[in-house]
């Protein structure tokens, strides 16, 4: 991947509700945002048939000339599910395209290769896709890519759907479930780290230092 993005306001990242934050005093640019990105919630939920509250802050995305995102799935990779909020899964995807991409301009589609199949970005147009299946299987056909364009900049907004709906208290818990898991992984990439040079270290060396009769290295 060579784009960059942004996730939009998003009242349960900030704390609280809408109400909660409006109380806090900030400032009016920051409200605006979030009464957007709830509004957009509205409108990708109703199109799935979902309450609002199972969609994700929306994350805009930038694409300048010659950038790309190779094929891959917006599921959260298992178990871990560690680019989860709070350990949901991603059901649809909502891909709202910003900009315009004219046909002489390399490629810049939306690409799923599996289905044969290329979006070309038109300026409030958006493609709606599933991610899992019903048993909860990905779906091996929603493998997707971002093309490059040879001159133009593509604007895109990824709005996600998740299996649960967020609230306040699973996100405060996912927060915590990730630091845990980090720090879990972290000590277990030392003590791996600690075991090659224990391997690596020449076993007279080893023995002698163990014994207190070698420096350590």
């Amino acid at each position: 991947r060579t784009s960059s993005s942004c996730a939009v306001q998003w009242p349960l990242l900030l704390g609280g509700t809408m109400e909660e934050l409006q109380d806090r005093g900030l400032a009016q640019e920051v409200v605006e945002e979030l009464r957007i990105a709830e509004r957009i919630a509205e409108l990708s939920a109703r199109a799935v048939g979902v309450d609002a509250s199972h969609v994700e802050p929306p994350q805009l995305v930038r694409y300048t000339p010659g950038q790309f995102y190779k094929a891959h799935f917006d599921t959260h990779k298992e178990p871990d599910r560690l680019s989860s909020h709070m350990g949901e899964q991603r059901t649809h995807t909502l891909l709202v395209f910003l900009s315009d991409i004219p046909a002489d301009d390399g490629s810049g589609c939306l690409h799923f290769p599996r289905l044969g199949l290329r979006v070309r970005p038109h300026a409030g147009a958006a493609v709606l896709w599933r991610n899992l299946h019903a048993d909860g299987k990905v779906n091996q056909e929603s493998l997707h890519e971002g093309e490059p364009t040879l001159r133009s900049e593509k604007m895109a907004m990824n709005v996600w759907l998740s299996d649960r709906p967020f609230t306040k208290e699973l996100v405060e818990e996912g927060r915590r479930r990730k630091l845990r898991l980090a720090e879990e992984q972290a000590a277990s990439e030392l003590a791996q780290a600690a075991a090659k040079e224990d391997r690596e270290e020449p076993l007279l060396v080893r023995k002698l230092r163990e014994w207190g009769a070698a420096p350590a290295p």
